[in-house]
């Protein structure tokens, strides 16, 4: 069930990328000098609607190799995570929500650019979340002190008494 499921979505997912390829291909002036600027109505949507089917029909067929390898992805990540102690991944997660919420802010002043406005912030996303996980960790020690800036003493005396009591 959930393999078909997962088709369907990788289909619809692939009808949607085969819309917004031929509305960026009808914009681009190279393809104004083949195709007439002004379309009739019927003819734009004949072209529209083929070019998003044979995407989308695409996107199903290749469907099994992204499911084959969305799954060994996840069974590789919960390897990972299972020889991984429960504070480095709570310590990991909390860098990472400090550099979305930065990048975030960095990146809200480009969205008004054309082209930079859609690729940046995307690529700034990723570098900043990746960057907030790497230093927590390696920074892992003075993060109870971030936490107790944050949350108080109280969460610092829990986390001081779960170490404690996992010896640590």
């Amino acid at each position: 069930m959930f393999y078909k499921i997962a088709r369907g979505v990788i289909g619809i997912l692939g009808l949607a990328l085969g819309f917004e390829l031929v509305k960026f291909l009808l914009s681009l002036s190279v393809f104004q000098s083949f195709v007439p600027s002004k379309l009739p109505y019927l003819t734009t949507t004949i072209i529209y609607g083929a070019g998003t089917l044979i995407v989308g029909i695409i996107f199903y067929i290749v469907s099994p190799v992204f499911i084959k390898w969305a799954r060994d992805f996840e069974q590789w990540l919960e390897a990972k995570l299972q020889n991984m102690p429960i504070d480095e991944i709570l310590i990991g997660a909390f860098g990472l929500i400090i550099g979305l919420i930065v990048a975030n802010l960095l990146s809200a002043p480009l969205y008004p650019i054309f082209i930079v406005g859609k690729i940046v912030p995307i690529l700034l996303n990723l570098f900043l979340g990746y960057l907030g996980i790497r230093i927590s960790l390696k920074k892992k020690e003075d993060v109870p002190f971030v936490w107790v800036l944050f949350f108080g003493e109280v969460l610092y005396n829990y986390i001081g008494v779960f170490k404690k009591t996992r010896g640590c």
